[in-house]
């Protein structure tokens, strides 16, 4: 079952910036908007399946034996600008 079927009638609107960037502040890393970056809003419902299927493809690169970290980072940095995340 597609997951657009579970909320048919449902309608959600998410932020999204057209470019991110990892930031450290008090030893932790964060993903934020990048200076410059626009802000876009869309509708995750329209496209629930890719955003399970690619935080999957993140999640298995991260658990392999040995994970290539830079792969990792652009991947999440991608899937950030693709999908949008939360920000400090």
């Amino acid at each position: 079952m597609k997951l657009q079927n579970l909320f048919q009638r449902a309608s959600s609107h998410w932020v999204c910036y057209s470019e991110y960037e990892i930031r450290e502040r008090d030893g932790e890393r964060y993903v934020t908007a990048a200076k410059g970056a626009k802000l876009q809003i869309y509708d995750p419902l329209k496209v629930a399946d890719d955003i399970i299927v690619d935080a999957l493809n993140i999640g298995i690169m991260c658990v392999r034996a040995k994970p290539d970290e830079a792969k990792i980072e652009a991947s999440i940095l991608a899937f950030a600008a693709k999908y949008g995340c939360s920000v400090l």
